[in-house]
């Protein structure tokens, strides 16, 4: 028997030294990425609020089982 849960965002939590939008920019092409149900809900919750997936250089993305997944996003980790 195979149980599906849809999973929403609705609150986004970040640094301030970042603003929600600057946030879900770098964290949406992540996600978009990943193969987690999770990483759906963020996407999808991302384009909604910023209407696209933003392009950037993500380099040596890595899903890491348990732990979420790691990459370098033009230049930093």
């Amino acid at each position: 028997m195979t149980i599906f849960k849809e999973y929403v965002v609705t609150d986004v939590y970040y640094n301030h030294d970042f603003n929600k939008h600057e946030v879900l920019a770098i964290v949406c092409p992540i996600e978009n990425e990943s193969t987690h149900p999770l990483a759906q809900a963020i996407t999808d919750y991302s384009v909604e609020q910023l209407r696209n997936i933003p392009k950037i250089d993500i380099v040596d993305m890595e899903n890491i089982s348990g732990n979420g997944v790691f990459a370098y996003v033009d230049g930093h980790n």
